[in-house]
């Protein structure tokens, strides 16, 4: 995703908790791919998951590090069949 942009910040208004993705004043904290299942209770047949992703500009990680972020999101929305 975009750097920047309040992406945990919009994880957290969605899901109504303040503190479920972890959200900083600094760009390029979350440098991993956090899931977070939403409705996955047994009951529940509407489960879904929000994805909070790094910002590829200002995450403090290798070249490496990103580019292998890179190739797993194109993989994921190219093979996704539901996409």
């Amino acid at each position: 995703g975009r750097s920047n942009v309040g992406k945990s910040s919009l994880i957290n208004m969605i899901c109504n908790r303040k503190a479920l993705a972890f959200t900083s004043k600094r760009p390029g904290k979350t440098q991993q791919f956090n899931y977070f299942e939403v409705n996955g209770s047994s009951k529940m047949r509407n489960a879904f998951y929000l994805v909070d992703m790094p910002g590829h500009g200002y995450a403090k990680v290798s070249s490496d590090l990103k580019e292998s972020w890179q190739n797993l999101l194109r993989r994921y929305v190219l093979e996704r069949r539901s996409l």
